[in-house]
């Protein structure tokens, strides 16, 4: 999976919204009416089927979840930050990345 191939979904999937938005049925969202003829409609179902494929491609990892940052782990960056990034990431189970992005945000904030 590439990224241009998800910005090129994403971008048809704009196209598509604008050709709903001109649609007659376009201003009633709530009607059942609405519902039954989008249902039916080709852009609608070309929609459906992007917006689906983008979902099942788009899904980080279980074991790869956003760990938030506590005062605590900043301190001890704060404190250590002599240290190179790998030893730092090492101390706070954090990857490289993660602690050198930690470290930018910190100097954009004055507080290194």
């Amino acid at each position: 999976m590439r990224h241009d191939d998800k910005t090129k979904v994403r971008i048809r999937i704009g196209q598509l919204l604008n050709i709903c938005r001109k649609c007659p049925y376009g201003g009633l969202r709530n009607s059942s009416r609405y519902v039954q003829q989008c249902e039916t409609c080709d852009v609608y179902k070309e929609m459906r089927t992007l917006g689906e494929w983008l979902i099942n491609t788009s899904h980080r990892p279980k074991d790869k979840r956003i760990k938030k940052w506590t005062e605590e782990e900043r301190r001890i960056l704060i404190d250590n930050i002599h240290l190179p990034a790998r030893k730092l990431s090492e101390m706070l189970n954090r990857t490289i990345p993660s602690v050198r992005n930690q470290i930018d945000l910190l100097k954009r904030k004055g507080l290194l």
